[in-house]
């Protein structure tokens, strides 16, 4: 699908082949580091870090109980929501555009 996207919009503007494979190319590393970036986020790989900080933040200006109470309430609406059904289709679509737009490129190469 992208890469019928692609030729079209090079037909259409009448862009130059080199401009035609540069753009598609950005375009794609683009959605792919967007896509690795939900990725690496949805695996809470960077919670410690974050966590880490967050404990910084707190040892120079301590929370009050009541705070605390409502982090806890938040946190346990997190745990309650979970994750829509829509998020993997997202994900799919946004590597898909990625990998499709680079094949493009190499193709026009």
């Amino acid at each position: 699908m992208t890469i019928i996207g692609w030729s079209i919009y090079t037909r259409v503007t009448g862009a130059d082949t080199l401009i035609a494979v540069n753009q598609s190319f950005l375009i794609g590393l683009l959605f792919i580091m967007i896509a690795a970036s939900v990725v690496i986020y949805q695996t809470g790989f960077l919670n410690l870090l974050i966590k880490g900080f967050q404990d910084l933040r707190h040892m120079i200006m301590p929370k009050t109980r009541s705070l605390i109470r409502a982090d806890k309430q938040i946190e346990k609406e997190k745990e309650l929501k979970g994750d829509s059904a829509f998020t993997p289709f997202l994900k799919m679509l946004v590597i898909s555009i990625g990998i499709g737009s680079i094949i493009y490129s190499i193709v026009l190469l």
